[in-house]
């Protein structure tokens, strides 16, 4: 089964897009799912590379739209590693039964009821949910590679709250979004954190965003955003939209900025290991949305909870991140990869714009 999916995924997948050649060896070599979980490890790190260096094509300071438009290669890229994790997920038995912390975390997820208006409806919500967490489940795979993925697989274990997946339809775009379940999720400032001050920068922020009283923890939602503009019932928008493309609009990852206001490729699954990271500290009760940042700290990470998320916690989305050959992201703005198009909206706008630019 394996050396079949591997030669697929070399033969038909990666030769689209002439693939580094010790791509194809590496899939061709594949005879279990240790092998497999590798090359598709190899693959992100690849094709991140490569999105990020025709993302380096662009001025920073340019409208997108008045520049040569590299949106059709970087599409493909992203496109070719979607269709990886898809052509696993499509063979029955090939992600196996996990154990330990790992099948604990797993077990713990549950598709939430799905709010269509009729069965047929129902059934591809349904349908799109199980796919999503197939994304989710084969993403945890591939971090539990690496040291920062067993760590976040260890505490969500250790943490034993439930996460739901489930479905939200929007009239923008938008990514994955882990959401509050219950009441317990937010932290309190410990008596000696210290009062934010406005001149307080971020090495300051953290140090008192460190100190914490934990509430007492609870479960997420993680919702997964279907584009349903122009309906007036929005949840019928899956009788024309088919499912893979209701997926691909939210799994074939996203562009984010370092630390000098480049952009750089953002694979799906850093984005959702940057969801689960929400999750735990939704889990334990030290989700710090609620605790005070300054005019110039919101302006860059929209609130202390993404501001530890991202960059600022112990385990971090920027560790992910860095771990695949990625720079550290600075500032939660970020942009789709369909803001490339010269026709978007989105391509209006600079890099330099999108990148202080906080979202509402």
């Amino acid at each position: 089964m394996y050396e079949e999916i591997g030669k697929k995924i070399s033969q038909e997948i990666i030769s689209k897009v002439g693939a580094p050649g010790n791509l194809y060896s590496q899939f061709e070599a594949v005879t279990d799912f240790a092998g497999l979980l590798r090359a598709l490890r190899e693959t992100e790190i690849a094709f991140a590379s490569r999105i990020t260096g025709e993302l380096s094509g662009y001025e920073l300071e340019r409208p997108i739209f008045d520049q040569k438009d590299h949106s059709g290669t970087i599409t493909d890229y992203a496109d070719t590693l979607f269709r990886t994790y898809e052509a696993v997920l499509a063979v029955s038995g090939a992600v196996p039964e996990a154990t330990g912390e790992l099948a604990a975390v797993i077990g713990s997820l549950t598709v939430a009821k799905t709010p269509g208006p009729t069965p047929r409806l129902r059934e591809r919500e349904v349908n799109f949910l199980n796919q999503v967490g197939g994304f989710l489940v084969l993403s945890l795979w591939v971090s539990s590679l690496s040291d920062p993925g067993r760590r976040l697989v260890a505490r969500l274990a250790n943490a034993r709250k439930r996460l739901s997946i489930g479905i939200v339809y929007k009239t923008d775009p938008s990514s994955l979004l882990a959401d509050r379940n219950a009441d317990g999720a937010h932290a309190t400032a410990a008596a000696d954190a210290g009062r934010m001050t406005n001149e307080e920068d971020e090495p300051q922020t953290r140090s008192r965003l460190a100190r914490i009283i934990p509430g007492a923890g609870g479960e997420s939602v993680l919702n997964a955003p279907v584009h349903a503009p122009g309906l007036e019932d929005p949840r019928t928008v899956f009788g024309t939209l088919s499912v893979r493309d209701a997926l691909t609009a939210i799994l074939r990852g996203s562009i984010s900025f370092d630390t000098h206001g480049a952009p750089y490729y953002s694979p799906s699954r850093v984005e959702l290991m940057h969801e689960l990271l929400h999750v735990h500290h939704n889990a334990v009760g030290e989700n710090r949305e609620k605790l005070a940042m300054n005019e110039r700290m919101r302006a860059a990470w929209k609130d202390a909870e993404e501001f530890w998320t991202i960059a600022a916690g112990d385990l971090t989305e920027s560790d992910f991140a860095v771990d695949i050959g990625l720079p550290r992201r600075r500032a939660h703005s970020g942009l789709r990869l369909s803001g490339l198009d010269p026709q978007s909206a989105e391509a209006r706008l600079s890099f330099r714009q999108h990148y202080e630019y906080l979202p509402g």
